[in-house]
């Protein structure tokens, strides 16, 4: 078995009156079964992520300046292989 899927996942995430979190994540994944195994491989897998952050959030970050670390926007770039192998025992 064989196969091209092509991936494209937009998500919206609301934190109560602290930030809006827009995520939009693509991939290309190929998948290739030989006998008791299935290769997968997803190249390229890009992931960006917008934060909207509301006015309770900003007040927080100015108390604690360190927050800001945690709460911006990013973008990864990767790539990902996997094999799963299937292995059943014979009864006796």
């Amino acid at each position: 078995m064989q196969a091209l899927f092509y991936l494209l996942m937009p998500r919206i995430l609301s934190v109560l009156d602290f930030y809006n979190l827009i995520t939009f994540n693509t991939s290309w994944s190929y998948l290739l079964q030989r006998r008791n195994k299935l290769y997968a491989v997803r190249l390229p897998n890009i992931e960006y992520s917008f934060l909207d952050a509301k006015q309770q959030l900003k007040d927080l970050i100015a108390l604690n300046p360190g927050l800001k670390n945690l709460f911006n926007d990013g973008l990864i770039v990767s790539g990902i292989y996997s094999i799963t192998s299937d292995r059943r025992h014979k009864k006796i």
